[in-house]
């Protein structure tokens, strides 16, 4: 007796498993590409917040210590605050903004970032990054682009920073838009 007679089930369990199999995969590599969907490891395709990693490394500064005891802290300013390394400039529209509190590192805003810029000319800004030291990796200006930011806007800014001697490498563009 022939044994796939035995059990004519066998090979159809055995395809219905396969394809169950297949189509789980299929789900799961459809879900990762969708934003807030499959497993978590990745987020979505047109989302800003994956920038971080392209911001210069340098240490957060802190605008105070905090003292006190038990529940009651009080926030004092640090007597020697150091200016940051590089200018932080935002380019919002056809203008230009700075932040507000220049201090504070840019990763550690919370969004919206551009409620913690001011606007600021073209003068200001170039005045700022030729007096800062520049960070470990020689940037000495990081150039942020809201939504609404325009090509001219960007160009004009390149151009005058070019101008006031400063070099190419000494420029960072992150590549995504801030809110």
């Amino acid at each position: 007796m022939n044994p796939s007679a035995a059990k004519p089930g066998r090979l159809r369990n055995k395809v219905l498993g396969a394809g169950a199999i297949g189509l789980l995969a299929l789900g799961i590599w459809i879900g990762s590409w969708l934003p807030e969907w499959g497993l978590g490891g990745r987020r979505g395709v047109d989302d800003p917040g994956t920038e971080t990693a392209d911001l210069p490394s340098t240490p957060p500064v802190t605008d105070g210590v905090v003292t006190g005891v038990g529940a009651v802290a009080v926030r004092t300013p640090q007597e020697s605050e150091s200016p940051p390394p590089f200018v932080t400039v935002m380019i919002h529209g056809a203008g230009f903004q700075l932040p507000r509190n220049p201090g504070r590192d840019v990763r550690t805003l919370p969004p919206p970032t551009s409620e913690h810029f001011e606007p600021a000319t073209l003068e200001e800004v170039v005045t700022q990054a030729k007096q800062v030291p520049g960070n470990a990796e020689g940037i000495k200006v990081l150039i942020l682009r809201h939504k609404s930011a325009t090509v001219g806007a960007r160009d004009r800014l390149q151009k005058a920073l070019l101008d006031a001697g400063l070099k190419t490498e000494q420029l960072h563009q992150l590549t995504g838009y801030v809110d």
